[in-house]
């Protein structure tokens, strides 16, 4: 049964990375968020999300977000990631997550 696209949540500190990786991933399809990680917080709360692409910030901003994910799945970034092997991961962690519900 298909539920629509895929809703992502990016949490970057920078701005511009977030925005460019956000629009990567509304460019293929996917319900994507941009966020902060302080806005991450209160998205978190209210919103379920199927994965969390998390770059760029603190380990206690991590640690936060991650014990907010509510069984979403997260990914973590190290460095600069390009949009291609940015799609490959996202579709690696969404495709385990759905085997795994």
């Amino acid at each position: 049964m298909d539920f629509g696209p895929a809703k992502i949540l990016c949490v970057e500190s920078d701005p511009f990375h977030l925005e460019s990786r956000c629009a990567v991933l509304k460019y293929s399809g996917y319900d994507a968020t941009a966020a902060s990680p302080q806005v991450a917080e209160i998205l978190l709360r209210s919103h379920k999300f199927d994965l969390i692409v998390i770059s760029t910030v603190s380990d206690f901003d991590l640690q936060r977000i991650i014990n907010l994910s509510d069984g979403a799945e997260a990914l973590v970034l190290d460095g600069l990631t390009m949009p291609s092997k940015l799609l490959s991961l996202v579709a690696q962690r969404l495709n385990r997550h759905q085997r795994r519900a």
